[in-house]
């Protein structure tokens, strides 16, 4: 670690790669077949023989982090054999990025398409706690999502519209 520093064990995070079969590309130019997209958290998986099964690790580096490399294990392990360890080495830089981003970003989210999907695939929670995962999500990867973070449509009395609106766009500055 650099000079003594570390950086904790829960701001590593392990995913597994989902593909997706794209059959029509988005773009004239754009590939079809498996493609990989999400990132869903690690969970232990039978690795498929005769093609790819990765992995992503993501670690993060908390402001106030000393610059510098980190290096540390990971552990791979699976039944019947012996684990295999694997180095990290992770170079921290020296500069924070800003809490609020100057590049703007603005993705189109169609709510309704996301709860109507995510029940489909089995989701109990309430629609409200969806959105708020979608808008978490898309905040820590510092990606504004629209439709969730739009000030409220005009109204005859749209100064109140605003006022209530208040303490969301509050939460929304503070969490970047």
């Amino acid at each position: 670690s650099a000079q003594g520093d570390r950086i904790p064990a829960s701001d590593i995070r392990l995913h597994t790669v989902t593909y997706y079969p794209v059959v029509v590309p988005t773009h004239y130019e754009g590939p079809t077949g498996a493609w990989p997209d999400a990132l869903p958290d690690f969970e232990p998986f039978t690795a498929t023989g005769g093609q790819c099964n990765p992995l992503w690790v993501t670690v993060y580096a908390a402001p106030g982090t000393q610059a510098g490399t980190y290096e540390g294990m990971l552990e791979l392990g699976w039944s019947g054999r012996d684990p295999v360890e694997l180095g990290l080495r992770v170079t921290v830089h020296d500069f924070e990025l800003p809490r609020t981003p100057h590049l703007k970003t603005d993705f189109g989210f169609w709510a309704d398409g996301a709860v109507n999907l995510c029940k489909r695939f089995g989701y109990k929670g309430s629609d409200a706690q969806l959105l708020e995962a979608y808008l978490d999500n898309a905040l820590r990867h510092r990606v504004t999502l629209r439709e969730l973070a739009q000030f409220p449509a005009e109204s005859a009395n749209y100064e109140a519209s605003l006022a209530a609106y208040e303490p969301k766009m509050k939460d929304l500055a503070a969490r970047g």
